[in-house]
């Protein structure tokens, strides 16, 4: 395992087992402290705000279909 990780460029490994709760919190404490480590690295996030146009209810097509909440009588 230690060659293949130095040959595909990973930064380590970590023989885990969630059943039995080995090696879970130390690995992903390993792993958030090599991300945090080259976070000047990562651009960040251009974030945007999408607005959903408000659905339109067409009266005229609940009269054709027979009703329904939005038609009137």
């Amino acid at each position: 395992m230690n060659a293949y990780c130095r040959e595909k460029g990973f930064y380590k490994w970590f023989e885990t087992s969630a059943k039995e709760n080995i090696n879970i919190e130390t690995s992903i404490r390993s792993l958030i402290d090599e991300i945090m480590k080259h976070t000047d690295r990562i651009k960040p996030v251009e974030r945007t705000l999408i607005r959903l146009e408000d659905p339109v209810i067409n009266k005229d097509d609940n009269k054709k279909s027979g009703g329904g909440c939005c038609s009137e009588k």
